[in-house]
């Protein structure tokens, strides 16, 4: 029994990560990277370029350069309990000065695709705030992390209509002026080259029942779905014996109590006469919780 235990742990953990999620202390890191040789460009004296080898964010010889990335299909639920978004990195050109980047994220759950034919901030409406990241001297091929970004982005994890199949779009370029010397650039990889681990990766540390389609090996729970939802689900739980649960709006008000049979180990759900918005629900058994969005 130890040993087929241990064995299916370790299934798991190579299941997890192929899938770009390890197993963290404070939750899950959740990869997500970009997916396509379509999904990222740069753009510089009004041309753009989609498909490069690399990507430039700064000045050079007094021109600015711009960079966007656009992950799909993020495989977030609506409502998520993110903890820490950031952004990484791979350096492709050694860096032999300090250069700082301002980030910006569109305020839109699906973004329009690049294209090499309509610059890259033309007829998107960015969220308010921004992030500056200042990248120290860099060694070709390292790798370098962005300061913490869940602020800039929770606003459209947020939205009404964000759900697991929405996407992101940053755009990098340079917080500062051009340098006396007119050039100062961060070049790093980009999605078109054979190593998969350099391509532009966002890191979620999140609870691991908010990733869609993925299942967490952890003790038995419970779950429930479809989230979002209109009202009308089911509720999975592992337990073999009765259960009892409470809903809870957003601000902690109690809204529902009910209770799961022992014998059975799925029971239909109607929160159709709640108001839409994100619930939580907490299994009074097992001391589990789970976010719903009804809408």
């Amino acid at each position: 029994m130890i040993k087929r235990s241990i064995t299916a742990s370790l299934v798991w953990l190579c299941v997890f990560l192929m899938m770009g999620v390890e197993s963290q202390a404070q939750g899950v890191l959740h990869k997500v990277s970009i997916s396509n040789g379509a999904d990222d460009a740069d753009e510089k004296d009004g041309i753009v370029e989609v498909y490069d080898l690399e990507l430039d964010m700064g000045w050079e010889q007094g021109t600015m350069s711009t960079t966007a990335l656009y992950f799909r299909d993020v495989h977030l639920e609506a409502g998520a309990q993110v903890s820490s978004i950031t952004l990484q990195l791979t350096t492709q050109q050694e860096l032999e000065d300090t250069i700082r980047l301002r980030i910006r994220v569109e305020d839109n759950a699906f973004p329009a695709r690049l294209t090499d034919t309509i610059s890259l901030v033309v007829a998107r409406s960015f969220v308010d705030d921004e992030v500056v990241w200042e990248i120290p001297p860099a060694e070709q091929n390292s790798k370098r992390q962005s300061p913490e970004l869940l602020d800039l982005i929770q606003p459209v994890l947020n939205s009404a209509s964000w759900e697991a199949a929405s996407g992101l779009y940053l755009i990098l370029e340079p917080a500062d002026p051009a340098p006396d010397s007119g050039s100062l650039e961060y070049q790093c990889y980009s999605y078109d080259q054979l190593d998969s681990t350099r391509r532009p990766t966002l890191r979620f540390f999140v609870d691991s029942n908010d990733i869609n389609g993925i299942s967490a090996p952890v003790q038995p729970g419970f779950r429930v779905y479809p989230n979002p939802s209109d009202g009308q689900l089911r509720l999975h739980s592992t337990l073999q014996r009765e259960e009892s649960f409470s809903l809870y709006t957003s601000d902690g008000r109690l809204v529902k109590q009910f209770t799961k049979p022992s014998a059975i180990s799925v029971m239909e759900l109607d929160l159709g006469e709640l108001k839409t918005g994100v619930y939580v629900m907490l299994s009074g058994t097992a001391g589990e919780r789970r976010r719903i969005l009804l809408r």
